[in-house]
Protein backbone atom coordinates (compact mmCIF):
# COMPACT_ATOMS: atom_id res chain seq x y z
CA UNK A 1 0.00 0.00 0.00
CA UNK A 2 1.35 3.42 -0.98
CA UNK A 3 1.39 6.32 1.44
CA UNK A 4 2.90 9.82 1.66
CA UNK A 5 5.08 9.98 4.77
CA UNK A 6 7.45 12.41 6.48
CA UNK A 7 10.18 11.40 8.92
CA UNK A 8 11.29 14.90 9.84
CA UNK A 9 9.74 18.34 10.07
CA UNK A 10 10.54 20.70 7.23
CA UNK A 11 9.59 21.97 3.80
CA UNK A 12 6.91 19.54 2.53
CA UNK A 13 8.41 19.52 -0.96
CA UNK A 14 11.63 18.14 0.52
CA UNK A 15 10.49 15.88 3.37
CA UNK A 16 7.35 14.21 1.98
CA UNK A 17 8.17 10.78 0.58
CA UNK A 18 6.09 8.11 -1.15
CA UNK A 19 6.53 4.74 0.56
CA UNK A 20 5.08 1.25 0.38
CA UNK A 21 3.77 -0.42 3.50
CA UNK A 22 1.43 -3.15 4.72
CA UNK A 23 -2.32 -2.84 4.35
CA UNK A 24 -4.16 -1.60 7.46
CA UNK A 25 -5.38 -4.22 9.94
CA UNK A 26 -9.00 -5.32 9.99
CA UNK A 27 -11.23 -2.60 11.46
CA UNK A 28 -11.80 -2.80 15.20
CA UNK A 29 -14.74 -1.66 17.30
CA UNK A 30 -16.37 1.43 15.79
CA UNK A 31 -13.91 1.58 12.89
CA UNK A 32 -14.32 1.59 9.12
CA UNK A 33 -11.73 0.56 6.52
CA UNK A 34 -11.84 2.90 3.53
CA UNK A 35 -10.07 2.65 0.16
CA UNK A 36 -9.34 6.31 -0.52
CA UNK A 37 -9.87 7.68 -4.02
CA UNK A 38 -9.25 11.42 -3.59
CA UNK A 39 -8.00 13.77 -0.90
CA UNK A 40 -7.37 17.55 -0.99
CA UNK A 41 -4.24 19.45 -0.04
CA UNK A 42 -4.81 21.95 2.76
CA UNK A 43 -2.53 24.60 4.20
CA UNK A 44 -3.04 22.94 7.58
CA UNK A 45 -1.57 19.73 6.16
CA UNK A 46 1.59 21.59 5.19
CA UNK A 47 1.82 23.41 8.52
CA UNK A 48 1.73 20.05 10.29
CA UNK A 49 4.59 18.77 8.14
CA UNK A 50 6.61 21.87 8.99
CA UNK A 51 5.85 21.39 12.69
CA UNK A 52 3.78 24.57 12.85
CA UNK A 53 0.70 22.97 14.43
CA UNK A 54 2.57 21.41 17.34
CA UNK A 55 4.18 23.84 19.82
CA UNK A 56 6.00 20.88 21.40
CA UNK A 57 7.18 19.43 18.08
CA UNK A 58 6.84 15.86 19.27
CA UNK A 59 9.46 13.38 18.17
CA UNK A 60 8.42 11.64 14.96
CA UNK A 61 8.26 7.84 15.31
CA UNK A 62 10.46 5.57 13.20
CA UNK A 63 7.60 4.76 10.84
CA UNK A 64 6.97 8.47 10.27
CA UNK A 65 3.69 10.35 10.07
CA UNK A 66 1.23 10.18 7.18
CA UNK A 67 -0.04 13.50 5.85
CA UNK A 68 -3.60 14.62 5.15
CA UNK A 69 -6.78 14.94 7.15
CA UNK A 70 -9.78 14.36 4.87
CA UNK A 71 -10.86 12.57 1.73
CA UNK A 72 -13.40 10.36 0.03
CA UNK A 73 -13.37 6.65 -0.67
CA UNK A 74 -15.19 3.33 -0.64
CA UNK A 75 -15.89 1.28 2.48
CA UNK A 76 -13.99 -2.02 2.34
CA UNK A 77 -14.91 -3.40 5.76
CA UNK A 78 -16.84 -2.46 8.92
CA UNK A 79 -15.77 -3.15 12.48
CA UNK A 80 -18.11 -4.23 15.24
CA UNK A 81 -20.36 -1.88 17.17
CA UNK A 82 -21.53 0.21 14.21
CA UNK A 83 -25.30 0.54 14.43
CA UNK A 84 -27.67 0.82 11.50
CA UNK A 85 -28.28 4.46 12.38
CA UNK A 86 -24.83 5.28 10.95
CA UNK A 87 -26.09 4.21 7.50
CA UNK A 88 -22.71 2.69 6.56
CA UNK A 89 -22.37 -0.39 4.35
CA UNK A 90 -19.51 -2.14 2.56
CA UNK A 91 -19.22 -0.72 -0.96
CA UNK A 92 -20.67 2.68 -0.03
CA UNK A 93 -18.82 5.92 -0.74
CA UNK A 94 -18.01 8.05 2.30
CA UNK A 95 -16.38 11.41 2.88
CA UNK A 96 -14.31 11.42 6.04
CA UNK A 97 -12.29 13.53 8.44
CA UNK A 98 -9.28 11.64 9.81
CA UNK A 99 -5.56 12.26 10.08
CA UNK A 100 -3.48 10.26 7.59
CA UNK A 101 -5.62 10.49 4.46
CA UNK A 102 -2.64 10.60 2.08
CA UNK A 103 -2.52 6.81 1.78
CA UNK A 104 -4.39 4.31 -0.37
CA UNK A 105 -6.40 2.78 2.50
CA UNK A 106 -7.16 4.08 5.97
CA UNK A 107 -8.89 3.01 9.17
CA UNK A 108 -11.20 5.76 10.41
CA UNK A 109 -13.71 6.16 13.25
CA UNK A 110 -17.21 5.47 11.95
CA UNK A 111 -18.35 8.66 13.70
CA UNK A 112 -16.33 10.72 11.22
CA UNK A 113 -17.54 9.01 8.04
CA UNK A 114 -20.31 10.73 6.07
CA UNK A 115 -22.27 8.83 3.38
CA UNK A 116 -21.92 10.59 0.04
CA UNK A 117 -25.07 11.27 -2.03
CA UNK A 118 -25.13 9.35 -5.30
CA UNK A 119 -25.32 12.55 -7.36
CA UNK A 120 -22.14 14.06 -5.84
CA UNK A 121 -18.84 13.29 -7.55
CA UNK A 122 -15.62 12.39 -5.74
CA UNK A 123 -13.99 15.76 -6.49
CA UNK A 124 -16.72 17.53 -4.55
CA UNK A 125 -17.15 14.87 -1.86
CA UNK A 126 -13.44 14.96 -1.02
CA UNK A 127 -13.93 18.56 0.13
CA UNK A 128 -16.98 18.08 2.35
CA UNK A 129 -15.34 18.50 5.74
CA UNK A 130 -12.48 20.93 6.36
CA UNK A 131 -13.43 24.03 4.37
CA UNK A 132 -17.24 23.90 4.70
CA UNK A 133 -17.04 23.10 8.42
CA UNK A 134 -14.56 25.93 8.97
CA UNK A 135 -16.87 28.33 7.13
CA UNK A 136 -19.80 27.16 9.24
CA UNK A 137 -17.84 27.62 12.49
CA UNK A 138 -16.68 31.08 11.45
CA UNK A 139 -20.18 32.18 10.47
CA UNK A 140 -21.65 30.85 13.70
CA UNK A 141 -19.00 32.58 15.80
CA UNK A 142 -19.42 35.84 13.91
CA UNK A 143 -23.17 35.93 14.51
CA UNK A 144 -22.52 35.15 18.18
CA UNK A 145 -20.06 38.05 18.39
CA UNK A 146 -22.57 40.36 16.76
CA UNK A 147 -25.29 39.44 19.25
CA UNK A 148 -23.13 39.52 22.40
CA UNK A 149 -21.99 42.99 23.50
CA UNK A 150 -19.06 42.87 25.89
CA UNK A 151 -19.43 43.42 29.60
CA UNK A 152 -17.15 43.66 32.59
CA UNK A 153 -14.85 46.29 31.08
CA UNK A 154 -13.06 48.56 33.54
CA UNK A 155 -15.36 51.50 34.24
CA UNK A 156 -13.52 54.60 33.10
CA UNK A 157 -15.96 57.32 32.20
CA UNK A 158 -14.76 58.07 28.67
CA UNK A 159 -14.31 54.40 27.80
CA UNK A 160 -17.65 53.48 29.36
CA UNK A 161 -19.46 55.92 27.11
CA UNK A 162 -17.82 54.41 24.04
CA UNK A 163 -18.65 50.86 25.06
CA UNK A 164 -22.26 51.69 25.90
CA UNK A 165 -22.61 53.13 22.41
CA UNK A 166 -21.10 49.96 20.97
CA UNK A 167 -23.48 47.79 22.94
CA UNK A 168 -26.38 49.22 21.01
CA UNK A 169 -24.69 49.26 17.62
CA UNK A 170 -23.35 45.71 17.78
CA UNK A 171 -26.91 44.40 17.54
CA UNK A 172 -27.11 45.93 14.06
CA UNK A 173 -25.77 44.06 11.03
CA UNK A 174 -22.23 45.39 10.72
CA UNK A 175 -19.08 44.88 8.70
CA UNK A 176 -16.90 41.75 8.72
CA UNK A 177 -13.40 41.71 7.23
CA UNK A 178 -12.05 38.49 5.70
CA UNK A 179 -8.41 37.97 4.76
CA UNK A 180 -7.29 35.36 2.19
CA UNK A 181 -10.69 35.95 0.61
CA UNK A 182 -9.86 33.96 -2.49
CA UNK A 183 -9.86 30.79 -0.39
CA UNK A 184 -12.84 28.47 -0.38
CA UNK A 185 -13.38 28.94 3.37
CA UNK A 186 -13.55 32.72 3.07
CA UNK A 187 -15.82 32.59 0.02
CA UNK A 188 -18.26 30.26 1.75
CA UNK A 189 -18.20 32.28 4.98
CA UNK A 190 -18.70 35.55 3.10
CA UNK A 191 -21.62 34.05 1.19
CA UNK A 192 -23.33 32.90 4.40
CA UNK A 193 -22.65 36.17 6.24
CA UNK A 194 -24.02 38.23 3.35
CA UNK A 195 -27.17 36.07 3.35
CA UNK A 196 -27.62 36.90 7.03
CA UNK A 197 -27.47 40.63 6.40
CA UNK A 198 -23.87 41.40 7.32
CA UNK A 199 -21.50 43.29 5.02
CA UNK A 200 -18.39 41.24 4.22
CA UNK A 201 -15.33 43.08 2.92
CA UNK A 202 -12.96 40.63 1.31
CA UNK A 203 -9.18 41.10 1.24
CA UNK A 204 -6.85 39.45 -1.26
CA UNK A 205 -3.12 39.87 -1.66
CA UNK A 206 -3.29 40.86 -5.35
CA UNK A 207 -5.49 43.57 -6.83
CA UNK A 208 -5.42 41.61 -10.08
CA UNK A 209 -7.71 39.05 -8.41
CA UNK A 210 -10.13 41.61 -7.01
CA UNK A 211 -12.35 42.22 -10.03
CA UNK A 212 -12.95 38.55 -10.84
CA UNK A 213 -13.66 37.65 -7.22
CA UNK A 214 -15.99 40.61 -6.76
CA UNK A 215 -17.89 39.63 -9.90
CA UNK A 216 -18.17 36.00 -8.75
CA UNK A 217 -19.35 36.79 -5.20
CA UNK A 218 -20.99 40.21 -5.37
CA UNK A 219 -18.89 41.24 -2.37
CA UNK A 220 -16.51 44.20 -2.06
CA UNK A 221 -12.95 42.95 -2.65
CA UNK A 222 -9.79 44.96 -1.89
CA UNK A 223 -6.19 44.03 -2.75
CA UNK A 224 -3.71 44.44 0.10
CA UNK A 225 -0.98 45.20 -2.45
CA UNK A 226 -2.46 48.71 -2.77
CA UNK A 227 -0.52 51.31 -0.82
CA UNK A 228 -3.71 52.74 0.72
CA UNK A 229 -5.72 49.51 1.14
CA UNK A 230 -6.52 50.29 4.80
CA UNK A 231 -8.16 53.55 3.75
CA UNK A 232 -10.11 51.66 1.08
CA UNK A 233 -11.43 49.30 3.75
CA UNK A 234 -12.65 52.18 5.93
CA UNK A 235 -14.19 53.84 2.88
CA UNK A 236 -16.06 50.62 2.02
CA UNK A 237 -17.25 50.31 5.62
CA UNK A 238 -18.84 53.76 5.21
CA UNK A 239 -18.88 54.55 8.93
CA UNK A 240 -20.44 51.26 10.00
CA UNK A 241 -18.91 49.27 12.84
CA UNK A 242 -16.28 46.73 11.82
CA UNK A 243 -17.19 44.32 14.59
CA UNK A 244 -15.28 41.23 13.40
CA UNK A 245 -12.32 40.23 11.26
CA UNK A 246 -11.74 36.62 10.15
CA UNK A 247 -8.05 36.06 9.52
CA UNK A 248 -6.31 33.11 7.87
CA UNK A 249 -3.01 34.89 7.17
CA UNK A 250 -1.54 36.06 10.47
CA UNK A 251 1.57 38.21 10.66
CA UNK A 252 1.31 41.81 9.43
CA UNK A 253 -2.13 41.28 7.85
CA UNK A 254 -3.57 39.95 11.11
CA UNK A 255 -2.04 42.88 13.00
CA UNK A 256 -3.54 45.38 10.56
CA UNK A 257 -6.99 43.78 10.76
CA UNK A 258 -6.84 44.17 14.54
CA UNK A 259 -6.07 47.86 14.05
CA UNK A 260 -8.95 48.31 11.59
CA UNK A 261 -11.53 46.82 13.96
CA UNK A 262 -13.89 49.19 15.71
CA UNK A 263 -13.57 49.40 19.52
CA UNK A 264 -14.76 46.16 21.16
CA UNK A 265 -14.32 44.33 17.85
CA UNK A 266 -13.06 40.75 17.64
CA UNK A 267 -10.25 39.29 15.55
CA UNK A 268 -10.79 35.58 14.84
CA UNK A 269 -7.69 33.66 13.76
CA UNK A 270 -8.23 30.37 11.92
CA UNK A 271 -5.00 29.94 9.97
CA UNK A 272 -1.47 31.19 9.35
CA UNK A 273 -0.81 31.32 5.63
CA UNK A 274 2.07 33.73 6.22
CA UNK A 275 3.67 31.45 8.78
CA UNK A 276 4.17 34.46 11.04
CA UNK A 277 2.58 35.12 14.45
CA UNK A 278 0.20 38.06 14.91
CA UNK A 279 1.85 40.91 16.85
CA UNK A 280 -0.72 42.19 19.36
CA UNK A 281 -0.29 45.67 20.80
CA UNK A 282 -1.75 45.74 24.32
CA UNK A 283 -3.35 49.13 23.54
CA UNK A 284 -5.96 47.38 21.37
CA UNK A 285 -6.90 45.11 24.25
CA UNK A 286 -6.68 47.51 27.18
CA UNK A 287 -7.93 50.78 25.70
CA UNK A 288 -10.17 49.64 22.84
CA UNK A 289 -11.53 46.46 24.47
CA UNK A 290 -10.75 44.43 21.37
CA UNK A 291 -10.54 40.64 21.54
CA UNK A 292 -8.36 38.10 19.77
CA UNK A 293 -9.54 34.50 19.63
CA UNK A 294 -9.08 31.42 17.48
CA UNK A 295 -11.12 28.58 16.08
CA UNK A 296 -10.33 25.31 14.34
CA UNK A 297 -11.62 21.87 13.45
CA UNK A 298 -10.81 20.60 16.94
CA UNK A 299 -13.78 22.59 18.24
CA UNK A 300 -16.11 20.77 15.86
CA UNK A 301 -14.69 17.30 16.51
CA UNK A 302 -15.57 17.65 20.19
CA UNK A 303 -19.28 17.92 19.42
CA UNK A 304 -21.34 14.74 19.94
CA UNK A 305 -21.90 12.56 16.86
CA UNK A 306 -25.60 13.46 16.61
CA UNK A 307 -24.84 17.19 16.40
CA UNK A 308 -22.16 16.68 13.78
CA UNK A 309 -24.40 14.41 11.71
CA UNK A 310 -27.11 17.08 11.60
CA UNK A 311 -24.56 19.70 10.60
CA UNK A 312 -23.12 17.48 7.87
CA UNK A 313 -26.59 17.23 6.33
CA UNK A 314 -26.72 21.04 6.25
CA UNK A 315 -23.18 21.20 4.86
CA UNK A 316 -24.03 18.83 2.01
CA UNK A 317 -26.83 21.20 1.03
CA UNK A 318 -24.49 24.21 1.42
CA UNK A 319 -21.98 22.57 -0.91
CA UNK A 320 -24.68 21.74 -3.46
CA UNK A 321 -25.93 25.33 -3.40
CA UNK A 322 -22.42 26.70 -3.94
CA UNK A 323 -20.83 24.18 -6.30
CA UNK A 324 -19.45 26.97 -8.47
CA UNK A 325 -17.07 27.88 -5.62
CA UNK A 326 -15.57 24.37 -5.48
CA UNK A 327 -13.10 24.60 -8.34
CA UNK A 328 -10.27 22.14 -9.01
CA UNK A 329 -6.90 23.68 -9.79
CA UNK A 330 -5.15 20.37 -10.42
CA UNK A 331 -5.04 16.68 -9.60
CA UNK A 332 -1.98 14.48 -9.01
CA UNK A 333 -1.30 10.85 -8.09
CA UNK A 334 0.06 10.17 -4.58
CA UNK A 335 3.52 9.64 -6.08
CA UNK A 336 3.55 13.30 -7.20
CA UNK A 337 2.66 14.83 -3.83
CA UNK A 338 5.58 17.28 -4.07
CA UNK A 339 4.23 18.62 -7.37
CA UNK A 340 0.80 18.97 -5.78
CA UNK A 341 2.34 21.04 -2.99
CA UNK A 342 4.12 23.25 -5.51
CA UNK A 343 0.85 23.97 -7.29
CA UNK A 344 -0.92 24.57 -3.99
CA UNK A 345 1.65 27.23 -3.11
CA UNK A 346 1.44 28.94 -6.49
CA UNK A 347 0.27 32.58 -6.19
CA UNK A 348 -3.09 33.16 -7.80
CA UNK A 349 -4.08 29.48 -7.68
CA UNK A 350 -7.83 29.25 -8.19
CA UNK A 351 -9.23 26.03 -6.79
CA UNK A 352 -8.44 22.97 -4.74
CA UNK A 353 -5.47 20.68 -5.40
CA UNK A 354 -6.31 16.97 -5.18
CA UNK A 355 -4.29 13.79 -4.72
CA UNK A 356 -5.86 10.70 -6.28
CA UNK A 357 -5.35 6.95 -6.17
Amino acid sequence: MRKVVYHEYGNPVNVLKIENGPEPAAPGFGQVLVKVTKRPVHNGDLLVVKGGHDPIKREIPAEGYISGCEGVGIIQALGSGIGSARNLRVGDRVAFFAVGSWQESILIPADFATPVPSDMDDELAAQLHINPVAALLLTRLTTKIAASPKSGVLRISAVEAVLEDLGASRMEAGVVLLSAAGSLVARLAATMLKAQGYTPIALVRSSALSEALQKATGITVIGTDQENWQEEVLKAAAGRKIFAALDAVGGHIGETLLTLLSPAGTLVSYGSLSGDPIPVDHVHLCMSAKTVCGIGMVHWTQLPYGSRAVEMASIIQLVRDNQKLFKIAGEFPLSEAADAVRLFRQPGRDGTVLLSS
